[in-house]
């Protein structure tokens, strides 16, 4: 995306987040076992909230549980 990215750790999750406009990248730099999107999502969202101050939008959530784009609502 070719933007700064901030790192943020969210109970035990390591993930490095960007954001372009509405739109954010998620990618989970740590070593955990996590077998799907699902799994990860509820820790992910906390990280795109904590880097950006925005709220991931339902829906919009697209990759796997290492690298994840979503778009955002901002205040």
């Amino acid at each position: 995306m070719r933007v700064e990215k901030q790192t943020v750790t969210v109970d035990g999750s390591t993930f490095d987040v960007r954001r372009k406009d509405d739109r954010v990248e998620v990618i989970r730099t740590n070593m955990e076992a996590v077998f799907s999107l699902r799994a990860i999502l509820p820790r992910a969202s906390d990280a795109v909230r904590k880097a950006t101050g925005c709220m991931p939008k339902d829906g919009t959530w697209q990759g796997d549980q290492a690298v994840m784009q979503v778009r955002v609502d901002c205040p």
